[in-house]
């Protein structure tokens, strides 16, 4: 593991600025030529910088809650989506709603029941099926 870089109180500055382009943690220390480990260890450390880092993932998600919005109200083309997977694969697709403690954690079972109509030809049986 390598060291820890040395902290600079204008890191939290510059996070500030970066993250109202809806940047994600990693962009934003790629960008800082500075690594995530860095970033945990100086919110650790510095509470200036948490508050920084929490405001820049407030700050991100805003921007991405707005561009759904912007786009129609903009009459611009807007290939919800792409943005929805982006969107879901960034923050989750439930991460407005609480879980529940029976839903925590636990795959949701889904049960139905199909019926196909007989389309009048006689079946195979599975085993006979390529």
């Amino acid at each position: 593991m390598s060291p820890i870089r040395p902290y600079d109180p204008d890191f939290a500055i510059q996070v500030a600025l970066r993250s109202a382009l809806g940047l994600s943690r990693a962009e934003i220390a790629a960008q800082l030529g500075v690594s995530l480990i860095d970033f945990d260890a100086w919110a650790a450390e510095h509470p200036a910088f948490a508050r920084a880092l929490a405001d820049a993932d407030t700050q991100a998600r805003a921007w991405w809650d707005a561009q759904p919005r912007q786009a129609l109200a903009s009459g611009k083309l807007f290939k919800g989506a792409t943005w929805a997977k982006a969107y879901a694969q960034r923050f989750g697709r439930s991460s407005d709603r609480p879980q529940t403690a029976k839903a925590a954690g636990q795959p949701r079972t889904v049960t139905a029941r199909v019926e196909l109509p007989d389309n009048g030809r006689e079946r195979r049986p599975p085993a006979a099926r390529r």
